[in-house]
């Protein structure tokens, strides 16, 4: 997402898309529609990721989110659709991702620094979640994949100054896979995410996080959609920094009973 970055070299990097003001929190709201529930079944065998959707537990699976419109939740885009399937372990939060597309656009010219996080990858084509479990919703986790596997992993509060809301060294310690599909113009993303990593309270049956799920697409840069499960409604421009527009996310079927550090 574009957002303030710590230093004048990232924004430099992140050029004028990030001066255009997307993304900025604290932008004012429209009106409120229900807020988004989704539950996460167990899935006991754990896996890494390949991007291969046509095997368990994904195949016998629907999609729990399934989104095509825009951030405020009006137009949709129907080439653009969006599914989302998710399961938990003892030790893993799973996610998949099925992105459709009419014409893929990547931030292709974007390069990997530090640890390998690629910083303007919100150009393009990407899927990003926010989750977190804290009592102060301003607290959470970001994670955000392209169809190249360009990557960023960050935790945030947004208690703080803006130079100073995001934690750019934090390590998740989760596995990725991504493939473009182009016979069936879609790419897909499979995420595995330490469930220690994201909270420091115990895992089980019922145990719920606060999220979003989104999906940037479209021809070009200057033409990107900004797409969302739970509608932000932010006014003006897109903006998915919105914590009071997470989502639930449950965790069903199996009391693990694990506490995990969420560093």
């Amino acid at each position: 997402m574009l957002r303030v970055r710590e230093a004048a070299s990232r924004v430099a990097k992140a050029g004028a898309a990030l001066l255009s003001g997307f993304f900025l929190t604290g932008c004012s709201t429209t009106e409120n529609p229900a807020m988004r529930q989704a539950d996460v079944p167990f899935f006991e065998k754990d896996f890494l990721p390949d991007a291969v959707a046509e095997k368990a537990p994904w195949a016998q699976m629907a999609p729990q989110l399934l989104f095509s419109k825009d951030w405020q939740g009006k137009e949709n885009f129907p080439d653009y659709k969006t599914e989302v399937r998710l399961c938990w372990s003892k030790e893993f939060l799973y996610v998949l991702w099925i992105a459709s597309y009419d014409e893929l656009h990547t931030a292709a010219n974007v390069k990997p620094e530090g640890r390998g996080e690629t910083w303007g990858i919100w150009n393009g084509d990407a899927v990003e979640m926010f989750i977190g479990d804290s009592p102060d919703p301003k607290r959470y986790f970001e994670f955000i994949v392209s169809p190249l596997d360009q990557w960023i992993d960050v935790r945030h509060n947004k208690n703080l100054a803006p130079e100073l809301s995001y934690d750019a060294s934090w390590e998740s310690g989760w596995k990725r896979a991504v493939r473009i599909d182009s016979k069936e113009k879609r790419w897909i993303a499979e995420w595995r995410i330490p469930l220690g990593a994201i909270t420091t309270q115990a895992i089980g049956a019922d145990k719920k996080f606060r999220g979003n799920f989104y999906r940037m697409a479209g021809r070009d840069e200057k033409t990107l959609l900004y797409m969302a499960w739970s509608p932000t409604m932010s006014r003006d421009k897109p903006s998915f920094h919105v914590p009071e527009r997470f989502g639930t996310i449950s965790l069903r079927g199996n009391n693990a009973g694990e506490a995990g550090s969420g560093k």
